[in-house]
């Protein structure tokens, strides 16, 4: 976690430094999504820690609002995320995480993003115990 940002006190973040392998070059490529017909290819979202390891999150819209609370796209079993936490973006060939005003804030790698972020390939997103990775798929 950078030192700018000051923790809730209640999530993991030894966990995420173990998970997340090292630092990503900032010059990894960004993750390519490419849009057809309003739906993203060739994508998912796949949880590499915390209570729902291994989950494995089908893309089929372009935004997806994770949180805790009934109604969201991707709900998370975890009383540290917020009701309404952060939504992952599938614009212009790229995917972008965006914090949603949340108490703990959202990290990718180990920084706290305060706007739409890009992401690079391998670079992890933190949301209180759960750590999430965009991956590109076969399909």
């Amino acid at each position: 976690m950078s030192d700018d940002a000051p923790c809730c006190g209640a999530c993991a973040h030894a966990l995420e430094v173990q998970a997340r392998g090292g630092p990503r070059p900032a010059t990894a490529p960004l993750v390519h999504v490419p849009v057809v017909g309003g739906v993203p290819h060739g994508i998912m979202i796949v949880v590499i820690a915390g209570h729902e390891l291994g989950r494995m999150i089908a893309i089929d819209k372009t935004e997806l609002v994770v949180g805790r609370t009934s109604g969201v796209d991707v709900r998370i079993d975890d009383p540290v995320i917020s009701r309404r936490q952060c939504r992952f973006v599938f614009r212009d060939d790229h995917a972008y995480v965006e914090d949603l005003g949340s108490t703990c804030g959202t990290f990718v790698d180990d920084a706290r993003i305060r706007s739409s972020t890009p992401l690079r390939d391998g670079q992890r997103v933190l949301v209180g115990n759960t750590i999430f990775v965009v991956r590109q798929t076969s399909g």
